[in-house]
């Protein structure tokens, strides 16, 4: 019926409650968005990712729930293949099985503050605020789960986290430390990423955001990467 229900074993276990996510590919008529609610009733707490942004979706929802809207998730992308490959000595490189660094876990527990995770009171309370911190940290020493990291001074301070499927890169995290923010970092670590899809010839980068991060958006944007997809995403507590 265009709903998917799955079972969210990560996140049950970091928070200690039950978890799902429901995603919801299309419209959908109030009978099966009501079908769905009875399915999920059990489950503590319940991410619902309306994908195709759709009101009525969101207005029966509403209607048959407590639910709220937490976070509309927008999606851009980058087709890379004009990218000119050029020999970039002052760029950090990218690299899986990397290795596990203290500051971008410190890095990455400090700066994600428009996420979901910290915005919803109650997901802060049982931990949010940790959870980019925690997936940072299980991202080490992995296959296909690649780093680019800045260092000033053999100081992390600007690290991305990306993954690779069918030709296209899909960035994980971005994130660079308040203290050098507007420095140029980004983009550096942006630029690597260009370099390391164009060499390995992928297609494009896809990567999201938060509407209410503005500053992310802007940057994306001023890289070149156009908005594909929005969704609504809404919590829905027992």
């Amino acid at each position: 019926m265009g709903i998917k229900i799955v079972p969210l074993e990560w996140d049950s276990n970091y928070f200690g409650i039950s978890c799902a996510r429901v995603e919801i590919k299309e419209p959908q008529p109030k009978k099966n968005i009501k079908k769905m609610l009875d399915i999920v009733k059990d489950y503590d707490f319940v991410s619902i990712v309306n994908y195709s942004a759709d009101v009525n979706n969101e207005m029966y929802l509403s209607m048959l729930s407590s639910v709220y809207i937490a976070d509309t998730n927008i999606q851009f992308y980058k087709d890379i293949s004009s990218i000119t490959v050029l020999d970039q000595n002052d760029t950090p490189l990218a690299a899986d099985m990397y290795p596990y660094d203290a500051e971008v876990v410190k890095m990455a527990g400090e700066i994600f503050n428009s996420s979901k995770y910290y915005t919803d009171k109650k997901l802060k309370k049982l931990g949010g605020a940790g959870v980019y911190a925690k997936l940072v940290e299980n991202s080490f020493n992995k296959e296909n789960s690649y780093f680019i990291v800045h260092k000033t001074n053999d100081t992390s301070d600007g690290f991305l986290l990306f993954s690779m499927s069918d030709g296209v890169i899909t960035v994980i995290l971005m994130g660079v430390s308040p203290k050098v923010q507007n420095t140029g970092i980004g983009g550096l670590l942006w630029r690597e990423l260009e370099l390391f899809g164009k060499r390995n010839n992928l297609r494009g980068i896809k990567v999201g955001t938060q509407l209410r991060n503005i500053t992310a958006m802007n940057f994306y944007s001023r890289k070149g990467c156009y908005i594909i997809s929005i969704a609504y995403v809404s919590h829905l507590w027992k």
